[in-house]
C-alpha cells in the first residue's frame, strides 16, 4: 500500500512520518487551498500563500502553547519536549484565535476582503478537527476514560485502545467518537454553505459545532488535564468557544436582518 497508517507512524510512499502533524498538516494544506481558491481573481496567488503560512505558524505556535499551559506540571520536569510538536499536542482554540488574527490584520493592510478566509476558515475548520481526532488515535492522545468491561456499553461508545503509557485498556471511543462529530459538522457545514452562509457566520457555525462536540466529549476523556471548579480547563476553553461562536453568530443574523 502507497500509504498506510501503522500505530502513530504514517508509510507515505515507503518514507516513515509521524502520522499525528501528517493528518493536521494535511487538512491544513486543503484549508489554505480552499484560501487560495477563494481568493482568485481577487488576490495575486503569491501573497495568498505567504499569508497562509505566516497564519500556519502562528496557529501552531499559539496551539503548542495554549497545550504545554494545560500541561504545565508535565512540562516543568521536562521542559525540552515543550517544542516536540510531533509528539502530539496542539490545542485548537488560540491556534484558531491566533489565524483568524493574522488574516484580519493582513488582509486589512492589503485592503482586501476579510470574508473569503472567513469562509475558508469555516470550511477547513471541521476537517482539520476531524484530521486532530484520527490523530490522536493513532497518536494515543485525547484517549478515553478506562470501563470495567466492554460488553457493559453499547458497541459504539467504547472501544480497546492505547493510553497512558500505551496500556491498552477498554476504554470510552472518545476519539472515534470525535471524528464522527467532525464528519457530522462537516456534513453540516457543507450544507451552510449550499444555502449561501458565508464568511463569519459560517466560521461561528464550525466553531459551535466543533467545540460543542469537543466540551461534550471532555466529559469521556482520561488524559491527564489541568481541572478547574470540577472540570477539565480544555472544556472550560470549549465551552468559551461556544460562548463567542453563538455570540458572533446572533450580531450577524440582527446585522443581516437590518440591513435586509
Amino acid at each position: 500500500m502507497l500509504i498506510a497508517l501503522d500505530g502513530p507512524t504514517a508509510n507515505v510512499f515507503g518514507y516513515l512520518l509521524p502520522a499525528y502533524p501528517l493528518l493536521i498538516g494535511t487538512a491544513c494544506a486543503v484549508t489554505a487551498l480552499l484560501v487560495l481558491a477563494l481568493y482568485a481573481g481577487v488576490w495575486a496567488p503569491q501573497r495568498v500563500a505567504t499569508m497562509t503560512l505566516v497564519m500556519a505558524a502562528a496557529a501552531i505556535a499559539a496551539g503548542r502553547v495554549e497545550y504545554v499551559l494545560y500541561n504545565a506540571r508535565f512540562f516543568a520536569g521536562d521542559s525540552g519536549q515543550a517544542f516536540n510538536v510531533a509528539s502530539g499536542g496542539l490545542e485548537p482554540r488560540l491556534a484558531l484565535l491566533a489565524a483568524v488574527g493574522v488574516g484580519a490584520v493582513w488582509t486589512r493592510r492589503a485592503d482586501k476582503p476579510l470574508r473569503p478566509l472567513l469562509t475558508a476558515l469555516g470550511a477547513g475548520l471541521p476537517l482539520i478537527a476531524f484530521a486532530a481526532w484520527w490523530g490522536c488515535a493513532a497518536a494515543s492522545c485525547a484517549y478515553g476514560v478506562e470501563v470495567d468491561n466492554l460488553q457493559n456499553y453499547p458497541a459504539w461508545q467504547v472501544w480497546e485502545a492505547a493510553g497512558e503509557y500505551l496500556m491498552v485498556a477498554p476504554r470510552y471511543a472518545v476519539q472515534p467518537l470525535g471524528m464522527a462529530a467532525s464528519a457530522v459538522t462537516i456534513a453540516v457545514v457543507l450544507g451552510l454553505c449550499a444555502l449561501g452562509v458565508r464568511g463569519a457566520r459560517l466560521l461561528m457555525a464550525a466553531v459551535i459545532l466543533c467545540f460543542g462536540g469537543s466540551a461534550v466529549l471532555g466529559g469521556l476523556r482520561g488524559d491527564p488535564a489541568l481541572m478547574l471548579a470540577g472540570l477539565r480547563a480544555d472544556r472550560w476553553a470549549d465551552l468559551a468557544a461556544c460562548t463567542a461562536g453563538v455570540a458572533v453568530w446572533i450580531v450577524k443574523r440582527r446585522s443581516r436582518i437590518r440591513t435586509a
